[in-house]
């Protein structure tokens, strides 16, 4: 599947003409079509656009790797931090895994850090 199927099906999904999918992420209708029927390049920005109010995964979106939709808040808000942050899915993975350790986990882990470090 294409980027612009992708993106059309995302649309398709959230049961969305391009006018109102565009609104949506602050698009026209005419650059919707445009994407979707891959007559123009889609930036970045659109890309997060679509990801940040639709929820879903970028990486799905962008390389079709993993499921299309965020799974829950955590995931949601892990978008946020990866953009921000500039982080690839290794760094993501990882931030994730940590912020699901339990306290003890999370402490061991730190403890490890800390003499890595010669803290």
């Amino acid at each position: 599947m294409t980027l612009p199927d992708r993106i059309k099906k995302i649309r398709k999904d959230n049961n969305l003409n391009q006018l109102e999918f565009g609104k949506r992420i602050g698009l026209s209708e005419s650059a919707i079509c445009n994407y979707e029927s891959g007559r123009r390049d889609v930036s970045k920005q659109s890309l997060l656009s679509i990801c940040r109010e639709f929820k879903v995964n970028a990486d799905w979106l962008i390389e079709e790797k993993g499921n299309p939709y965020l799974s829950d808040e955590i995931d949601s808000l892990l978008l946020t931090v990866k953009d921000t942050y500039n982080l690839d899915s290794l760094d993501l993975a990882i931030v994730k895994s940590y912020l699901e350790l339990t306290g003890a986990e999370r402490s061991a882990v730190k403890n490890f850090i800390k003499k890595i470090k010669g803290t």
